[in-house]
This record gives structure tokens, C-alpha cells and sequence, in this order.
């Protein structure tokens, strides 16, 4: 049973309530229809109930809220259900905060995109080119990821506490890069990390202090703040988890690393944000196009990556998006401008499979106005689509690693679907879709055999990001 909350009193109530609905959805502007909620519903139902995490999402179109609902629990441990109204950490979705930042200082007058990092991060090293501001934000700087550089100091992210000075003092000593300068386009979360630290030098302020003062005070985002130092304690912030062989595990960000992620906030004022950005309110109406203007690498080709921000066509509509993922959270926050429609998806069960739940969405309320949906694309990560015996899966099972770059993924089989684990304490599951192909999260595996059937590598697809080989890790 789901009730409709006609008062904020009320909301306030269902939160403090044990036992409160699971689903619940405040008073709109323009309100749902039964046939769209019933899509909504359908959606998230495998979060409906009262012994999983869940996910809490938003909708607004053309300034209306269309949406404010939540599936599954906030904490398990004391039995409370999720509302539309807590907060959580919405991961690399953080990501474009840092670059608004950047690009109003850029609109005063402090710092140039397209100055040297150097200029502001002397101990940055002295590539030829040098790599500028612009180049960290749209990942084109060539900089290996900080989490494999933490890894390969022995001491791997979530094990042990990092700063941001940490990662640029470790970023300081590199001396070659992954591919030349603008080369190539490859996601690194480094770069957003001596953005932020880019912030901080130059504008003479910390980072909670600069945003809240330039982008959160202004919109009213009064919840919206960074986790800087981990032990902080944030009000009405739900817990993260992880789903292992036992069951739910806590699975927080222990972290002082910021920039890259580490930005906790709420459904109604990742809204807010949005809809300002989007309508010409963060800044000055250029704040938007400077930010969602794409890299243009040294060949002449473009990426779909501008500050912070994806910008690409899906199913025939324009798209302006980014996901999240922080240990056991998950974020997806994405505005359709042809539609005025914006999506806002958050959720602390490390399962959640964010893209595709927030793409699906999405669908409920841009309806007609989409394409055909792409061939052989798994719209529910808990069913396979075909079918494939275990022992066919089994063999997967270890660590592969990208001989471009070092990176790492772990592939663990469950059931009859693989999980993909990559980065630290993050992962996707994907499920078969053809004999030796599959999918999930917006990522794909194509696997490679050898003569006798055996796995001995897989190409990875995920965005921009294609035909990466990974070969199997040999075992010590």
C-alpha cells in the first residue's frame, strides 16, 4: 500500500514512523497519472520492500514536480524506511559542481579553462604540452586514475584514509602519461581532484565554503554540503550497503577524498540545481554552454564528455547527464532540454543498477518522444536474457587488467550473471545477452576464447570508452 503525502507535517511524520509505506510521493504541481505511476512503480519494484536498501527519486518537467518518491529502507539496522526528503552521496554527479566552480571563477576574472595547471599547482609535473584546467574537467589530460595509483602504493581506497594532498602529491611524481595530451579521452578521477584543489587555491576558500557561497546559498541547496572529513555527522544522511553471499553489509565512504566525488545531498535540491543550470541561473546564461561544449581531441574527433557533464544522443534525444557511485551509493542526475524534463535518482543499495533505473525513469515520461530502443539492451538487471549454464560463466572468474592503462576489473559470477567489479568498491552486474556477450549499468563484455573454448581476455565497451582489451591477471 502507498499513500499520497499532502503536507510537509505529514512527510515529516512518515519519516519518524516505523512501518511507514515504502513508496512515498508528495503533492505536485502537476500530478502523476495512474498509468505513469504504475510504470514508476514497476520500475523500482524490486526495491519495494522492507529488507533491502532502495532508491529515492525526483521529476520535474517544465518546472513542475512531476515526482518525489522513495523504494526500500533507509537503514536497516533501525528498521526506517527511505522518504524522498533524506540525503546521500551522489559520487562522480559531484563532478560538475567542481567544474561550475571553476567556470565562475573563470566568469570573475581569476583563472583562465585553459591556463596550465601549473600556474595554480606548482608541483604539478611539467608535461610538453602542459596539461591545462579544461583538459583535467574533460578528462583528456592523460593522468592515471588516482584509485589504481593508491592501489599500487599498498594503500588501496577503502582500507585506508586519503586526502586530496595525498592523491596530488602522488599525481606529482608521474612522469609519463596513459596517451599524449588530448589524445585521447579516458575518465579520471584524479583530474577532478586538483580541480577542487584548483578551487581552493584560487579563490582563497575551502570547497563547502566557495559552493555554499556561490552555488548552494544562492538556489536555497541548504543541505547540499561536502565530506571532506568523514567523521562529520550529517543530518538525516541514510546509511550505504552492499549486497555480499550473506546478505546487506554497511558499506560507507571511510574518505577525506573530494572533488571527483564526496558531495552529499537531496532529490529536491539536486532538482533545484539542475533546473537553474539548465535555465540560466548558475552564473550567467554561459555557465551551460561552456560546461556541455564537448572535448574536440587532437585529431579533430569529439567525445561526448564537456565539464563534469555527458552530453550525448539517446534514443534520438539529447541528453545531459552524469551517474554516480561511492561505495554502497548510487546517483543519476540527467535533464532532456528538448522535454524541459529533469531526472533525479539516488540511492544507497550498492546493487542498483543507476543508469539503467534512471534511463527507465526517464522513459515513463518522455514516452512517445523516444526512438527505438537499441538491440539487446537488458532492461532489468534482475532477469537474464539469455540464458547461459554456469560453467560457461566460471570461467571469468578473477582479475583482468587493461594493458593500455593497468586498470583492473574483477569479475566474480553469481548466479547466472557476472559482477563487475572495478575502481574501488564499485561494481555492476551484467547479464548474458548472447552467448559470449553481456551487459548492464551501461557497460558491455564481449568475451575471447582461445582454441579450446577457454577464456583468455574480454573487449569492454562503456560509453566513449570502446574496445578495450583486458587479458586475464596471472595468478601468483
Amino acid at each position: 500500500m502507498r499513500i499520497s503525502l499532502r503536507t510537509p507535517l505529514l512527510l515529516a511524520l512518515a519519516v519518524a514512523t516505523v512501518g511507514a509505506p515504502l513508496a512515498l510521493v508528495a503533492q505536485q504541481a502537476r500530478p502523476i497519472s495512474a498509468a505513469e505511476k504504475l510504470r514508476v512503480d514497476a520500475v523500482f519494484s524490486r526495491f519495494d520492500r522492507s529488507d533491502t536498501p532502495g532508491c529515492m527519486v525526483g521529476v520535474n518537467e517544465r518546472g513542475d514536480l512531476r515526482l518525489r518518491a522513495a523504494y526500500g529502507m533507509g537503514d536497516l539496522e533501525r528498521n526506517v524506511p527511505l522518504t524522498p526528503s533524506l540525503l546521500s552521496e551522489i559520487g562522480s554527479v559531484s563532478k560538475q559542481f567542481v567544474a561550475a566552480s571553476l567556470v565562475l571563477l573563470e566568469q570573475d576574472g581569476k583563472l583562465s579553462l585553459d591556463d596550465p595547471v601549473r600556474k595554480y599547482i606548482p608541483e604539478f609535473p611539467g608535461f610538453n604540452p602542459p596539461i591545462t584546467i579544461r583538459q583535467l574537467l574533460q578528462h583528456t589530460s592523460g593522468l592515471r586514475d588516482q584509485y589504481g595509483l593508491l592501489e599500487l602504493t599498498g594503500r588501496p581506497y577503502g582500507e585506508v584514509v586519503h586526502s586530496n594532498a595525498e592523491v596530488a602529491e602522488l599525481i606529482s611524481r608521474q612522469r609519463t602519461l596513459n596517451f599524449p595530451v588530448n589524445g585521447a579521452y579516458l575518465y579520471s578521477n584524479s583530474g577532478y581532484t586538483l580541480a577542487a584543489i584548483v578551487v581552493e587555491r584560487v579563490s582563497g576558500t575551502d570547497i563547502n565554503t566557495f559552493t555554499r557561497t556561490r552555488l548552494f546559498a544562492p538556489l536555497g541547496m541548504d543541505r547540499s554540503q561536502w565530506r571532506t572529513d568523514f567523521r562529520t555527522l550529517v543530518a538525516q544522511r541514510v546509511p550505504a550497503y552492499t549486497f555480499a553471499a550473506s546478505g546487506w553489509t554497511m558499506n560507507m565512504p571511510f574518505s577525506n577524498l573530494y572533488g571527483a566525488g564526496g558531495l552529499v545531498s537531496s532529490i529536491d535540491e539536486l532538482l533545484t540545481w539542475t533546473e537553474a543550470l539548465h535555465a540560466g541561473r548558475v552564473g550567467d546564461p554561459s555557465t551551460l554552454r561552456t560546461m556541455a561544449r564537448v572535448a574536440t581531441l587532437t585529431d579533430g574527433s569529439q567525445t561526448e564528455y564537456g565539464l563534469g557533464l555527458m552530453v550525448r544522443d539517446w534514443r534520438g534525444v539529447r541528453e545531459i547527464a552524469h551517474s554516480g557511485s561511492t561505495a554502497g551509493y548510487r546517483a543519476y542526475l540527467a535533464h532532456y532540454p528538448e522535454y524541459g524534463l529533469s531526472v533525479a535518482m539516488q540511492c544507497n543499495a550498492g546493487n542498483a543498477d543507476y543508469v539503467e533505473l534512471g534511463r527507465r525513469l526517464a522513459e515513463v515520461f518522455l514516452a512517445d518522444g523516444l526512438g527505438p530502443e537499441p538491440p539487446r539492451i537488458v532492461r532489468d538487471p534482475t532477469r537474464v536474457a539469455y540464458a547461459l549454464p554456469a560453467s560457461a560463466l566460471s570461467g571469468l572468474a578473477g582479475a583482468w587488467r587493461d594493458a593500455e592503462t593497468g586498470g583492473v576489473i574483477t569479475l566474480v559470477p553469481e548466479d547466472s550473471a557476472v559482477v563487475m567489479r572495478y575502481a574501488p568498491a564499485r561494481e555492476v552486474r551484467l547479464t548474458p545477452v548472447a552467448e559470449d556477450s553481456l551487459m548492464g549499468g551501461g557497460r558491455a563484455i564481449a568475451i575471447l576464447r582461445d582454441g579450446n573454448g577457454r577464456p583468455v581476455g574480454f573487449r569492454y565497451h562503456a560509453g566513449r570508452v570502446l574496445n578495450i582489451r583486458f587479458d586475464r591477471v596471472p595468478e601468483r
